[in-house]
């Protein structure tokens, strides 16, 4: 595909003993096939371990962006905060916007912890 970005939010893997967060982040790679790619990890190291397989296991074709030259993930300090959350995306959004080419697109795929917080607190969908 190539013709995209993606941001991928990266938690624990708490959705069961049988589920393969990395696995799973690897996967999306591999189907979306994105020119540059962030991982956004909690702050828990378990996240960043996990971050840190899929940047290992990246599809060629797909080139992981680090945060800054001595940084490799812009982590979500406070992950239970959604207003933190969302600042960090904003971060990480406003970076990758800067390296979007012509007729490139920015695709984020937050988990499904992001995405049941953001529904509780605004039941009515995003604004």
């Amino acid at each position: 595909m190539n013709d995209c970005l993606l941001i991928l939010t990266v938690g624990t893997g708490t959705a069961g003993p049988y589920s393969n967060l990395a696995q799973g982040l690897t996967n999306t790679l591999s189907q979306v096939q994105p020119r540059l790619f962030w991982l956004v990890p909690s702050g828990y190291p378990d996240s960043t371990a996990i971050a840190d397989l899929v940047r290992e296991s990246a599809p060629t074709g797909s080139c992981f962006q680090s945060w800054n030259t001595s940084t490799l993930y812009c982590s979500i300090a406070e992950p239970d905060d959604l207003f933190v959350c969302r600042s960090t995306l904003r971060q990480v959004i406003a970076c990758a916007r800067r390296c979007l080419e012509r007729g490139e697109r920015l695709l984020v795929n937050p988990t499904r912890r992001y995405q049941a917080d953001e529904c509780s607190r605004n039941p009515g969908g995003p604004r």
